[in-house]
């Protein structure tokens, strides 16, 4: 049976941020300094509707989310993907489709394209409130985060050190003294 050229698969990569501790940059990436971020403290779903939330990825990203559904005790049906926008390249799923109450997502590294989150409220008679929050970073962006902020904890270092010796010659002056 023959068959077409093998299509590329975009690379998606996870960084378990449950094993290592986050970076600064990320960290100031979950806190929204740097980046974008959607959010939602409720959107409401009517029974059967899909909302998605779409955005363009110029460069490699990070893109982080987390979500929940009020009430608390119903669930609503979540899909990621994204498009590289390199041509040939099909879609690929981030999060695979799954029905829950919640999500939070590891750190994700994809490459530049489309990138789709879409709920959909499988309740055919209730509602739902959507709360969630997606945060995108380009590397690049996020590398000079990092870097700023590594120059301000050695500023800060730095200015320690200067206090506590200018303490300590103050100290060595005022005992020559007597």
């Amino acid at each position: 049976m023959a068959t077409g050229p093998a299509k590329a698969e975009p690379e998606v990569e996870v960084e378990d941020d449950a094993s290592d501790e986050l970076s600064s940059a990320k960290k100031a990436l979950c806190l929204g300094t740097v980046g974008l971020t959607f959010r939602s403290e409720g959107y409401p779903l009517n029974p059967g509707e899909v909302y998605e939330v779409a955005f363009d990825v110029a460069e490699s990203s990070v893109i982080m989310w987390h979500w929940h559904v009020l009430p608390a005790d119903d669930t609503l049906t979540f899909k990621a993907s994204i498009t590289p926008s390199n041509a040939g390249t099909p879609e690929a799923d981030v999060a695979p489709e799954m029905r829950s109450q919640k999500h939070r997502s590891n750190v994700l590294r994809v490459p530049a394209g489309r990138c789709r989150l879409a709920w959909s409220n499988p309740s055919l008679l209730w509602g739902r409130q959507l709360v969630y929050r997606v945060m995108v970073c380009g590397e690049a962006e996020l590398a000079d985060e990092e870097k700023r902020l590594r120059m301000e904890r050695v500023k800060q270092v730095a200015s320690s050190v200067a206090s506590s010796f200018a303490a300590q010659l103050s100290l060595a002056a005022d005992s020559s003294e007597s």
